[in-house]
């Protein structure tokens, strides 16, 4: 059982319902299986911008799954596409340890690594703008998925 060290640098799984969500989802990572290189990388790093367009308090992150398993066969949980009756699969929310107040004018930018070890893979992740956050789970020191 993984417990948790540090509760606002670990991601959660949770079913948002008590939320705003402020801006549009953009896409993040992607994999291809099998790997055409087995050498690749599976380390990924993102800066994304958002605009929201309003006063508010951002207190986190949260990231949608998308999934093409063969042809036209998907399983999405991306609030414009979500596959029916899939109801065990929810957001995964990245805190933030200060929640960051935000005009309607300004923009948001979040950094986000996925990292990896030989056995554990975890994910970083920082605001830089509208003003500049700490790095959240730094190598890993909060949370790690085994392999």
């Amino acid at each position: 059982m993984t417990r948790i060290t540090i509760p606002r640098e670990t991601p959660y799984v949770v079913r948002l319902l008590n939320c705003q969500i402020l801006s549009n989802p953009k896409p993040v990572f992607e994999f291809r299986h099998p790997k055409k290189n087995l050498n690749e990388s599976n380390e990924r790093y993102i800066s994304l911008t958002f605009e929201c367009g309003q006063d508010c308090t951002v207190h986190g992150f949260a990231g949608f799954f998308e999934s093409v398993l063969y042809d036209d066969i998907t399983m999405s949980i991306h609030p414009e596409h979500h596959s029916p009756d899939l109801i065990s699969w929810f957001p995964l929310v990245f805190p933030l340890d200060k929640p960051i107040q935000v005009s309607g004018s300004e923009r948001i930018t979040v950094h986000l690594w996925r990292c990896t070890a030989s056995r554990e893979v975890w994910y970083e992740w920082a605001v830089t703008q509208p003003s500049c956050s700490k790095l959240h789970n730094a190598a890993g020191r909060a949370y790690k998925i085994g392999l």
